[in-house]
Parts: structure tokens; sequence; C-alpha cells
């Protein structure tokens, strides 16, 4: 079999030094062929070398699954599999080398594995304790080289950015720990010239609907945020909090609640003409919160309310236990259809947005590629204001930090920004288009 590779591919298959053990971050835009740069060196090492063993690991089953196994299924020829069995996911190649698909949610579950070569699939997924279990595996010495190809370990990780400082720019990418044998390749995006033949305006479309930041990461695939790591990026007190920002009882309100045992918020929320948003106020209870109690609260402020009441907020809140038996939604129903003359409705979904696609929906709201700006917040709004210019990620991962001790100089609230994560996913989803597999020939 013959593959066209793209020229930041080549670089991952060809090793540039004499080292026994070659470490490489892959790492790239959307649509810029990681996924199937992993799977093709992946196919080659296992052909080369006779009775070789690789792992092709992801964080979950689910990525495993859909993406680099699917891959894999679709690239080996017929021709080449012995086997391929389920339980236990291990494909056995007619050369009698060996591919397991597990997922790798804990260093424990690599226990006693030995491998000749490892392919770990968006490894700013995986854990830094996971990354370096992994290098402890890369031992398994039971296969033949080929005249004139050296024995060598590999480890390949193919990923999306980081979009803050983590393990793997420490270990790949920082000038400070710089290795012959641990390589960083970044892969644009604009580099598929497959995928820019198939769909030119590919590019075009994420820049439209995207802000500079997430453009610079998922599409130039450089690292985002630096050591700082702000979630809401985009937010700029000077900018977005505006004393013009009031509420408008003849106006619909959308009610978004975010809900705790310590801290329980709901925002209140208008939109505007020419989509612009407006957070008009914030309720807040805090030490021993109580959905019952927030509601009271929200009654007596928003006691004049003409217009109709929407409801956002927590997928969990339509499931919890609360006060016999009666889930947080269902108090909310109970206590908000008293206001007289007042339609209210429900936003119901089974599960909350992926972190990272709710916050980039915010920053995208709060200002776009182009530089316009969209949400804008009432002053008197501290606690959500607080939480846009603190709450930061966990380092290299798609986590919020979270920080519940108030001595802490890390401390922060984050609980209004989540709920304006749930609005925001309602009303604005971040949409990123979903493209069919691009053929190599």
């Amino acid at each position: 079999m013959r593959f066209e590779l793209l020229p930041t591919q080549r670089e991952l298959f060809e090793v540039p030094h004499d080292e026994p053990t070659d470490l490489a971050l892959y790492q790239g835009g959307v649509g810029s062929g990681k996924t199937t740069a992993g799977v093709l060196l992946g196919y080659t090492l296992a052909t080369l070398y006779p009775g070789s063993r690789g792992l092709v690991g992801a964080a979950t089953h689910t990525l495993l699954r859909d993406t680099t196994r699917a891959r894999w299924a679709e690239i080996v020829p017929r021709r080449d599999i012995a086997r391929w069995t389920a339980d236990p996911d291990n494909l056995v190649l007619r050369n009698g080398s060996q591919v397991w698909f597990r997922h790798l949610s804990s260093p424990e579950r690599l226990a006693s594995m030995e491998f000749s070569w490892i392919h770990v699939e968006e490894g700013s997924q995986v854990s830094e304790r996971v990354f370096r279990a992994l290098l402890a595996r890369l031992r398994y010495n039971r296969f033949q080289s080929p005249p004139g190809l050296a024995r060598r370990y590999r480890l390949f990780i193919t990923s999306n950015p980081e979009e803050s400082y983590g393990y793997l720019h420490k270990a790949f990418i920082a000038p400070e720990t710089a290795r012959a044998n641990w390589r960083y390749i970044r892969a644009p995006t604009t580099e598929n010239r497959f995928l820019m033949a198939h769909k030119p305006d590919y590019v075009d479309l994420i820049r439209q609907t995207v802000d500079d930041e997430y453009y610079r990461i998922f599409v130039e695939g450089e690292t985002g945020g630096g050591a700082e790591g702000r979630v809401y990026r985009n937010f700029d007190r000077a900018q977005h909090v505006d004393k013009q920002v009031q509420y408008d009882p003849d106006r619909s309100l959308h009610l978004s609640f975010d809900f705790n045992v310590d801290f329980m918020v709901a925002l209140a929320i208008q939109k505007r003409p020419d989509d612009v948003t407006w957070v008009v106020d914030e309720v807040v209870i805090r030490h021993g919160s109580d959905t019952d109690a927030l509601c009271v609260a929200i009654l007596e402020r928003f006691a004049g309310q003409r217009a109709s009441i929407v409801v956002h907020g927590d997928a969990s809140g339509h499931a919890r236990d609360h006060r016999g038996g009666r889930s947080d939604y269902a108090i909310i129903r109970e206590r908000l259809k008293t206001l007289p003359g007042v339609k209210l409705s429900i936003k119901r979904r089974r599960s909350n947005p992926l972190v990272r696609e709710r916050t980039n929906a915010v920053n995208f709201r709060l200002q776009n590629s182009a530089g316009k700006k969209r949400l804008f917040v009432a002053p008197h709004c501290r606690y959500l204001i607080r939480s846009l210019e603190h709450t930061k990620f966990v380092p290299g991962r798609f986590e919020k930090e979270k920080v519940r001790d108030p001595k802490d100089p890390r401390f922060v609230i984050d609980h209004p920004g989540d709920a304006l994560d749930y609005f925001i996913g309602d009303e604005y989803p971040f949409k990123r288009e979903k493209l069919g597999v691009v053929s190599y020939r």
C-alpha cells in the first residue's frame, strides 16, 4: 500500500536521531490529519516489525471507538488481519504483530503491560500520570527488526493543542526541557491540501464562528492561554461591564440556574436587538443553598415581570431529589408559575454541553474574530464578574479549576460562570461543523 503524506506527517514518520526511544507530540488544528497520521504510523510499525506489540489509547472508550479504532478499520487491509477480537479489543496481523486498543482512564489499568510502540489519541485529554505510566510500558522486546531497520521504541501523541500550558507543553515544547528524542510537530489545518481541495471554504467558515484565540489554537495548532489559562479569556471588565445594562419587565426574561450545596445562583438574562445579550441581574444564596428559597428571592426581585420567562441551567437539576423527592426544576416550575399572566417554559436537555464547547461559545459572544462584542453585564453582578475574570482551567485540561477554600489565593466562585455557560449553550451553541473522512490515495 502507498500513502501520500503531508509534510508534517512525514516529520512524524521519519526519526532524525539515533536514540533507542523516540517520543513525538504531533499537535494540530481541526482537520489537519492528526488521527490519520497516528493510524498510518502505527500500522506501518506493526507491518515493518513482525511480532511487535502496539497500544492505541485514548482518554475514553467512546473517543477511542469513534475515531482512532474506526480509522484503523478503514485503513488496514483485510488480507493483513489474522483476527480482531472484541473483548479484549486486540488486533492480530498475519505477521504476528498485535495492536491493543484501550481507554486510558488511570495508570493502574496499564499494570504489567509491555509494548514496543504506543499511540495516544488526543493526548491533551490524558493525565500526566497516565503519560508517565505509558513511558514505563515501552519495553516489549519480542519482535524482529528487518535488515537495515534499527530496533527503536516509539511513543507518539496526536492531539489538539492544550488551551493552557500543561504537561505536554512542558515536556515537548518548552525550550528549557528540549531533548533530541522528544520531538514537537505542529500541523495547522491549512496544511491539509486534501481537506482544502475537498472543502475550500472550511477554514473561512471556522473563522466566521470563533474568536481569535480559538482560531489560533484549533486551526493554527498553537498551545493557548499561557500560564494564566483563563477560561473566559475574552472578558474585559472595562468593555463588558456597562451601566446601560438594565432590567426591562416588558422583555422576555431568561433565568439560568446552577445548583450547588454551598452556593446557588440564578442569572437574569435578556436578549436585545442586534443580537446583543444583557446579563441584567444575579440572584445568589450562599451557605445552606435551597432551590425553594432561591425561587422566593427571584419572585421578589422580578415581581413586575410582564413578558415570558424561560428557564435554563444544570441538566442534573431534572433528576436530583430535593425535599420530598421533587427535582430542582419541579420546584422552579411550581414557584415561578405563580407570577400572574407570565408564560413559563423550561429548556430541558439530557446532559450539559462539554466544558470546552460551552466556554468557547461564551468567549465568542464576548468577542468574535472581527472584534464584535455581543455580551454585556450589569455592574452589580459582582459574583459573575469575578467568575469571568478569575476562573481558570486545570493546567493542560479542559476542566475548570475548583478551589473551594476562601483562604486560597486562587479561590473564585465559578458557579455564576457555569450558569452563564448553560444559557449560552442553549441559545447560542458553539457549532463545530463535522467533516466526513477525507480519503488518502
